[in-house]
């Protein structure tokens, strides 16, 4: 009698083991799902041109803006802030939009250097310059050195950019590297 309830004892143990291996991953691989993947449209569920308002109400946070990008003579003004959304955090850059006898924010660029994102193709942190190409071959590229911010004419060593732009040439997906490494992710509407 007591083996026996020695054996049930170990494999009720076991039971509750498996269990709750299962259970956390399960819980990482719906985590997982949860990172949002960058297209030529968003990042995730913050897509370019959504209004300010609508991102407040998908982040549950009011955003402060200067009292500068509010009034009506900064409509070519642009803003950038930062937040944290689904554990990733970005850099949102927002601008006037011309409405009907009046002007709304808008998004206009999102930027992350978050090593959970990727691209819907595949691109993540870390990846390498040809495989960024390989991968967009079929789109336009555009490869750029990155310069000084002070003066534009200094170019940074190391540091460069690749735009890849959409099929309809709307918006523009880009990957910042270093050292041939992808070091960050943008995405902005094509204005040329």
């Amino acid at each position: 009698m007591f083996c026996m309830l020695n054996h049930f004892t170990l494999f009720f143990n076991y039971k509750i083991k498996f269990i709750s291996v299962a259970f956390i991953l399960i819980t990482l691989q719906v985590h997982g799902q949860n990172i949002p993947a960058i297209s030529f449209n968003s990042f995730g569920e913050i897509k370019l041109g959504m209004k300010l308002s609508e991102l407040e109400k998908l982040i549950h946070r009011t955003i402060t803006l200067p009292n500068a990008l509010i009034s009506d003579n900064s409509r070519s003004e642009q803003f950038a802030f930062h937040i944290n959304y689904q554990g990733i955090d970005e850099e949102i850059t927002v601008k006037h939009e011309s409405a009907e006898k009046s002007s709304i924010l808008i998004i206009n660029e999102i930027k992350s250097n978050s090593t959970h994102l990727k691209s819907i193709s595949g691109i993540g942190i870390g990846d390498d310059k040809f495989k960024v190409i390989y991968t967009y071959r079929d789109n336009m590229l555009r490869i750029v050195p990155e310069y000084d911010e002070k003066d534009y004419k200094t170019r940074i060593k190391g540091k460069s950019l690749i735009e890849v732009f959409s099929s309809n040439n709307d918006n523009i997906i880009i990957f910042y590297l270093t050292d041939e490494k992808v070091t960050g992710m943008g995405l902005k509407p094509n204005e040329i």
